[in-house]
């Protein structure tokens, strides 16, 4: 693996600093770190300073306020920078089927866990078990916006194992209880080093402390209650908080994450995962409810990433060690430790978790479930249009920024929409769909086909009434369905008389952008809110 020099890595790091201070304002800087420049998909030797931008342009289109210099003195020397795209948000699960939902006792590192509070069923991961160094119990150690709700659970608040999201039919809180919130950091606007929060568990519960892997252990795992068996030290290097589509990972310092909570990983005795900070380059491993094992090595240390917290807002993570292919959403609070020994080749075991989570990401933004439940619901033959519906998404709303929003929020709410259309409509409501559908599935059909066509004000009153429709089943609440009538009558002058081509680039704006999602952020609450859209399409 790749190594780089101290006095390099420090250098780059006061580079990485002054640059987030300049564009620290730019909404579509999203953070900076140390690592090595990409150049054609590949990672070469190169020590650099990577900025991560939303949407990467061609110099041309960039203005000069706005364009990351090629490189930054320090001290008298050049340090060179990388842009690379990347949009980090929280990787709670909402929705999304984990590797490893089952219930543990004794609980176990890398499980799925989540608390009361939410307002809809989610999960993450269990990172730890730890003991509270103010009184000497024994504690889970998680994220914070998986076990206290980014800071909106009360303390004593259920902890749960399974997740509430992995529940079985059998299962409910008080099967599933394992403890109480107990502390958190809280996480503030600005910016933040520390995403955790810790649960004390509930008198009776037993927990796994030999820090076997969830289910088999995991390839290089050492064992630290037989350390003549298995010598080797690993420690703990950071906690999962933060990912996107381009598989960029983001996890916080352990070390910092423990100090702040004032807590130690157990068994304390052995010190085997004491926790320290990683090298860039560094072979890392982990434990987690939606991809269970994986392996990945550390693209860049000391980032400053933004991230869109629930009920807070923006939030620059600090600090953060990233890294790539190694989580995803439901893993959040999964314990990035140093790589052991095995049998297996590490890039392997790289490429094997590569390809797992590029094929989650693949099947989760090409399949959607909710038109086969529009479909039952409003009686509309809307699934024999599979292929115009991947068409309208891959073709159309994946070529502009607010385009990926609101595909992604669609995919995030998939489960909360489904449940809304669980009962046919009625008679009446389901012959008011079919006429919409007939008039408008063949027009969608053309301006896919390239004819040109323009957007009219017909187009727009249809709009309303679709809303209107969604609103009367149940599909939409109040508050959604003013937030979409808000957001029509904020562009439809704007939009009249657009032919596609132009209705794309209209929607590619960054202003354009930034209206559509602070008005669902703003308006519709009562939906599953990640910040910046996720990427589509292929992944490389």
């Amino acid at each position: 693996m790749r190594t780089m020099d101290s006095g390099v890595g420090a250098r780059l790091a006061r580079a990485g600093e002054r640059l987030f201070e300049l564009f620290k304002h730019d909404d579509n800087v999203t953070g900076v770190a140390v690592g090595f420049r990409r150049r054609g998909g590949k990672v070469t030797d190169e020590p650099v300073v990577t900025v991560m931008v939303r949407k990467k342009r061609r110099p041309a289109l960039v203005s000069r306020r706005r364009m990351i210099p090629a490189a930054i003195d320090v001290d008298g020397t050049l340090c060179p920078t990388d842009v690379v795209q990347a949009q980090a948000l929280l990787m709670n699960a909402n929705g999304y089927v984990g590797e490893n939902p089952l219930r543990y006792r004794g609980i176990r590192w890398g499980s799925s866990t989540s608390n009361l509070a939410d307002a809809t069923p989610d999960a993450g991961t269990i990172t730890a078990i730890v003991r509270d160094n103010t009184d000497g119990t024994t504690g889970i150690l998680s994220a914070n916006h998986v076990i206290a709700d980014s800071n909106r659970a009360p303390r004593n608040d259920p902890i749960y194992q399974p997740g509430e999201l992995d529940w079985n039919e059998e299962e409910e809180a008080r099967t599933t209880t394992i403890g109480r919130l107990k502390r958190w950091i809280t996480i503030a606007g600005g910016a933040t080093a520390v995403d955790g929060a810790i649960a004390q568990l509930d008198e009776g519960i037993r927990v796994n402390r030999s820090y076997d892997g969830v289910e088999l252990r995991p390839p290089g795992t050492r064992d630290p209650v037989n350390p003549e068996r298995y010598p080797e030290i690993r420690p703990a290097i950071g906690m999962v908080v933060a990912g996107d589509g381009y598989g960029n990972v983001w996890l916080t310092s352990m070390a910092t994450t423990l100090r702040e909570l004032n807590v130690s990983l157990l068994p304390a005795e052995t010190a085997r995962y004491e926790a320290t900070a990683p090298a860039v380059g560094s072979v890392i491993e982990k434990v987690g409810r939606t991809t269970a094992y994986t392996t990945g090595w550390v693209h860049a240390t000391g980032q400053s990433v933004t991230v869109e917290v629930p009920g807070t807002g923006a939030v620059t993570y600090t600090g953060c060690i990233k890294t790539q292919w190694f989580a995803w959403s439901g893993d959040s609070g999964a314990m990035g430790i140093r790589k052991g020994s095995s049998g297996i080749a590490v890039e392997a075991l790289m490429e094997e978790s590569k390809g797992r989570i590029r094929r989650i990401i693949s099947t989760i933004f090409r399949t959607c479930e909710v038109l086969s439940a529009i479909q039952f619901a409003f009686g509309v033959p809307i699934t024999e249009d599979a292929a115009l519906s991947d068409e309208v998404r891959d073709d159309f709303m994946a070529q502009s920024e607010t385009g990926r929003f609101l595909t992604t929020l669609t995919y995030l709410n998939t489960a909360l929409l489904n449940r809304r259309m669980e009962r046919r409509q009625s008679a009446e409501m389901q012959a008011y769909a079919s006429s919409l559908y007939r008039t408008y599935q063949p027009t969608i059909a053309e301006v896919m086909a390239g004819s040109g066509r323009r957007l009219n004000r017909a187009d727009q009153e249809a709009y309303y009434r679709l809303l209107s429709m969604l609103r009367t089943g149940g599909v939409l609440l109040e508050e959604e369905y003013n937030g979409a009538v808000a957001l029509g009558r904020a562009h439809e002058e704007a939009v009249n008389e657009m032919n596609r081509t132009q209705v794309t680039a209209y929607m590619e704006r960054y202003e354009v952008f930034s209206s559509v999602r602070n008005t669902t952020i703003n308006s519709m609450r009562s939906l599953v809110q990640s910040g910046p859209a996720r990427v589509m399409g292929t992944f490389e």
